[in-house]
């Protein structure tokens, strides 16, 4: 069963994902919340299983 931390820590996750389309680290972690960039990356990291700069270059294009 999943906590509402972890409801909440997977929402932003998914929103994170959206937007790593978009824009940088450092604004993604302020649009969704996060206390800092590298904060973020390494949620992501633990999340997607890769890198966000991995993930930007695998996905940027298939916008």
């Amino acid at each position: 069963m999943f906590s509402t931390d972890d409801l909440a820590n997977q929402l932003c996750m998914n929103r994170s994902n959206l937007y790593l389309k978009m824009n940088s680290i450092a604004e993604i972690s302020y649009m969704t919340g996060f206390s800092s960039p590298s904060y973020l990356s390494n949620s992501l990291k633990r999340y997607m299983g890769m890198l966000p700069s991995e993930y930007i270059k695998e996905h940027r294009n298939n916008r």
